[in-house]
């Protein structure tokens, strides 16, 4: 009987805990005839965490909002995504 790999190596990293205020960006356009007013978030920061090295590329934290064609209040989950640098 063998077997494959023989050996293997696992790299471990220090876990990073950081908080990131939300950034709230609007997409779309509201019905004909309506304006938006302030939008609110539940809560203003969220926590990253995971390898340093991970965590280190993260620039903010950024959710996105459709209010595409709204005509009423709304009250939706949005989204967070994780943004470096390059802005991805």
């Amino acid at each position: 009987m063998t077997y494959s790999p023989h050996s293997f190596s696992v790299t471990l990293e220090p876990l990073e805990v950081k908080e990131f205020p939300i950034e709230l960006v609007t997409r779309g356009d509201l019905a004909v005839g309506y304006q938006a007013g302030t939008p609110l978030l539940s809560q203003e920061t969220a926590t990253i965490s995971g390898p340093a090295s991970l965590v280190g590329q993260v620039e903010k934290v950024r959710a996105i909002l459709d209010i595409s064609q709204v005509r009423e209040s709304i009250n939706r989950a949005v989204t967070l995504t994780a943004v470096d640098s390059a802005n991805s």
